[in-house]
């Protein structure tokens, strides 16, 4: 039997009418922007991933996540699955955390975002709007 695909978690955090993005600090993909999150570790669930991620990243403790489901392959290029969640957050006081975040940045998700995106990032935007609605 193969061995199953790597497991990560990202999620898309909203305050108000805003996005977080951050940029990444570190290979793979330094310099890309992106959602926070990781690779899920042996013994985890999705869920506690993605809370054990944003504390790691940001020192942020969240009460409510809503899964919104697994991002198209085509966005991690079959390489692994990524499973996706997002939250929204009462504010935008986040501490990150500079060896996993270069820079962040709040953005509206319908206009201009920064790039070099992370690959397929697109596609999940478009699926987390998809789903969340």
């Amino acid at each position: 039997m193969a061995n199953p695909r790597p497991q990560a978690v990202s999620i898309a955090l909203f305050h108000e009418a805003q996005l977080l993005m951050i940029e990444r600090a570190r290979a793979p993909l330094a310099g890309h922007w992106t959602f926070p999150g990781g690779r899920v570790e042996p013994g985890e669930t999705l869920e506690t991933a993605v809370r054990r991620e944003i504390v790691e990243e940001l020192s942020l403790i969240l009460t409510r996540i809503r899964p919104v489901g697994l991002a198209p392959r085509e966005a991690t290029g079959g390489h692994f699955d990524l499973t996706v969640f997002v939250a929204d957050l009462a504010d935008r006081a986040i501490t990150p955390d500079p060896t996993e975040i270069a820079r962040f940045g709040w953005f509206d998700p319908h206009g201009a975002l920064p790039s070099p995106t992370t690959p397929g990032f697109g596609t999940v935007l478009d699926a987390i709007f998809r789903l969340r609605s």
